[in-house]
């Protein structure tokens, strides 16, 4: 059992008097009665009748949750003369909250009824415990839940430095409210099963969610803080029996996720219940990390904010700081945070092992700030919903998967994919073949791909609209071999389309996209009937160069090379992930926030004037992490491989394009300013749209590529698309 037995729970209660070093004798009492009968003659009788009504009308609306009110003012109402102890606990807890409350004139009459009381009613509830079976259910549970109000509220608060100079009877009183909690726990295993119409009955199942997380034991790390993991040493192996730390980190996690509401309370006390006897013998035995785990408890218990728990777990919480800021160890230096504050800056830092300070550049120039990644982390963990997203993306797409076989011998394994097609009704209408970039996957279609398929006006064109995945990204499993680059997924998606019976299709592109699609377009030129491109760069050619360095370059194509030598600085990050890919995957696939940031930095960094939502950041994050990021990240090891991407500032071969081609471009995407005289090199340029906004993520941000998409396409002797009319 991982609370008190009955015969522990005896002890507990009957062995210290909480606030007194010891069980005072009737003698004892009828002295100290004496002793101040000028402060209580002529009162008591009074006295206990105010007491009572203050109980029953004020204390009892401030003690834990309103399952916990209703519960303590019926039971004492109707059985306080049937079960004296409960009558002598409501007086205590009365007198202990009208000592909180008044002037400290008044503070000795009401110290002294808490004393009085409290010792005849624990005197009396241990007698009513020697008979467990014939125990009175709502009396006994309603009188261990006055024992944990009053382990918190009569204690005195411990001096700053009580752990530093506590021998081992100190700290027998220093676990005395998680052992007097304890109780709790074990009373309920007793008797929990037989709770029939207790009033009890809500605030005893409040102690568990509907899946166990509150009393699990599932072996090693998984879901725990990753500060408290390295620090007490928890691995994928790690069980209650083999670490020490393993049972208490169980039920502590879930309780650093939780808010306060329906629920709180009764987690709280149970946690100690639970816990109490594994974290007795590491308390005692001065195990520095026990005593940081038990602060956590205590500042939740603090933060619950009620009168009889702030004092002694405020005291016990500055002690535990106290005594942890001398051990020098710089592990829980940086954990102590939230037992000094009660701060979520503070909890925070439990759950990753990241910096803990900002240097204060500008944000994108070297990585999304600290606070970026907070943020994200935060919302990742306590509001982000992914069976939400699930459902919301399973609703919306009409999906599909296949495996196609490409004509290409240097790669013949068959190719899985997975893909999007949505028909359009209209029988004129094109068929498209969208394809994405990185770091994106087939959700990017969504603010476009019904715009597309139902235009609502017969003067524009419709199209029935596919997105494949790219293999490696989102659900389109990734390459199990080496050799699979921009060619074979162009390969790959011409094959998908004439597999849905379209044998001619225009496309459309950019980032990574564009390089597949205009080496597609170059490779099928029978099927492929036109191409429009967001992204269009030509390859810099040594004529070029040359001319450069004598000074003989247009101001357009200065602008052009400066825009060049930008991205070539800002894609670094890009061409290292393709040199040392399997490197980088290790790091981003340990750490989903790690991965988080790489793509937000992309994502920022091409598009500065949007304000990407932390729901996007993290749902473009987990398409690439569902399969894990190194197959996406693999597209740039082969593409450099074939020599579609460099280093310095040229992008690699680029493919001559003869099929029609429209290219539209944007303020803040790369080639912008590329000279028009440059895109007829590589391209059959038939329509130029040029936009004075807009960025790299235009198909997921920018309303205004759908009207390209029409456009150009619509444009029949600009497109050929007469061919399917």
């Amino acid at each position: 059992m991982d609370s008190l037995t009955w015969k522990e729970f005896d002890s507990v209660y009957g062995a210290r008097a909480m606030h007194m070093s010891s069980m005072l004798s009737e003698n004892d009492l009828c002295d100290l009665w004496q002793e101040n009968a000028p402060l209580l003659c002529g009162r008591n009788e009074y006295a206990t009748y105010c007491l009572l009504h203050h109980f029953h009308n004020v204390t009892s609306t401030f003690l834990g949750s309103d399952e916990c009110t209703t519960a303590l003012q019926c039971i004492t109402a109707a059985k306080v003369h049937s079960h004296p102890f409960l009558m002598h606990m409501a007086l205590t807890l009365a007198s202990g909250h009208l000592k909180y409350l008044t002037a400290r004139t008044t503070h000795r009459y009401y110290a002294l009824m808490e004393t009085i009381h409290w010792q005849i009613g624990l005197r009396l509830y241990r007698q009513h415990l020697a008979c467990p079976k014939r125990l009175d259910f709502d009396a006994t549970i309603a009188g261990c839940v006055g024992a944990v109000f009053l382990a918190f509220a009569t204690e005195k608060p411990l001096a700053v430095d009580a752990y530093v100079k506590g021998d081992r009877d100190a700290m027998q009183v220093i676990v005395g409210p998680l052992a007097a909690a304890g109780g709790f726990g074990s009373m309920k295993q007793v008797v929990g099963e037989s709770m029939g119409d207790s009033l009890w009955r809500k605030l005893l199942r409040s102690t568990d969610d509907q899946l166990g997380s509150f009393t699990s034991h599932e072996k090693g790390s998984q879901g725990l803080p990753l500060a408290f993991v390295e620090l007490c040493e928890v691995d994928t192996l790690s069980h209650r029996g083999n670490n020490a730390y393993h049972h208490i980190l169980r039920l502590l996690t879930p309780l650093l996720r939780l808010r306060p509401g329906e629920g709180y309370f009764g987690k709280l006390i149970a946690f100690s219940g639970r816990t109490w006897s594994a974290f007795k013998p590491l308390v005692l035995a001065r195990d520095p990390r026990a005593p940081l785990l038990l602060s956590y408890w205590f500042a939740l218990m603090a933060r619950y904010g009620q009168w009889w728990i702030v004092r002694r777990a405020e005291s016990e919480c500055s002690a535990i700081v106290e005594y942890l800021s001398k051990s020098w160890n710089k592990r829980i230096d940086r954990l102590l945070a939230f037992p000094a504050t009660f701060g979520n800056e503070g909890l925070d830092a439990i759950w990753s092992l990241l910096p803990t300070y900002d240097l204060g550049v500008p944000v994108y120039s070297e990585g999304p700030t600290i606070a970026n990644a907070t943020a994200v982390l935060d919302h990742w963990r306590y509001k982000y919903d992914w069976e939400r997203q699930q459902t919301s993306i399973n609703r919306f797409f009409c999906q599909y998967t296949t495996t196609v076989h490409i004509p290409d011998s240097n790669y013949t394994a068959p190719v899985p994919l997975h893909f999007v097609h949505h028909r359009s009704h209209r029988a004129d209408a094109i068929p498209l073949l969208f394809v994405h970039g990185w770091p994106e996957s087939f959700i990017v279609s969504r603010p476009f791909i019904e715009r597309l398929t139902d235009p609502g006006d017969d003067s524009e064109p419709a199209f029935h609209v596919v997105v494949p995945d790219i293999p490696g990204f989102g659900l389109s499993p990734a390459p199990r071999t080496t050799g699979f680059g921009p060619t074979q997924a162009g390969h790959a998606f011409n094959a998908l389309m004439h597999q849905l019976g379209y044998p001619k299709y225009v496309m459309q592109s950019g980032d990574v996209g564009y390089i597949i699609q205009r080496q597609q377009a170059s490779d099928f030129p029978d099927s492929v009937v036109s191409y429009l491109a967001n992204l269009w760069v030509e390859e810099l050619t040594a004529a070029d160069v040359e001319r450069k360095r004598l000074n003989e370059t247009s101001e357009l194509e200065n602008q052009w090379f400066a825009e060049l030598e930008d991205f070539a600085t800002h894609a670094l990050h890009f061409y290292g992930g393709s040199l040392a890919q399997l490197q980088l995957s290790y790091a981003v696939t340990d750490s989903p926030i790690g991965l988080a940031m790489f793509i937000y930095q992309s994502m920022g960094s091409f598009r500065p004037n949007y304000v990407w939502s932390l729901d996007e950041i993290i749902d473009w994050t987990m398409m690439l992490l569902i399969q894990g990021p190194s197959g996406a990240l693999r597209m740039y090891t082969e593409g450099t491989s074939e020599e579609f991407f460099s280093r310095g500032i040229t992008f690699g071969k680029q493919a001559s394009v003869s099929v029609p081609t429209g290219i539209t471009r944007r303020a803040y995407e790369v080639g912008h300013s590329t000279p028009v005289d440059w895109l007829h090199r590589g391209a059959n340029l038939t329509m130029l749209i040029e936009h004075d906004a807009g960025g790299h993520f235009a198909a997921y941000q920018d309303p205004t590529l759908v009207g390209d998409i029409r456009q150009f396409f619509g444009n029949h002797s600009a497109s050929g698309t007469d061919v399917f009319h």
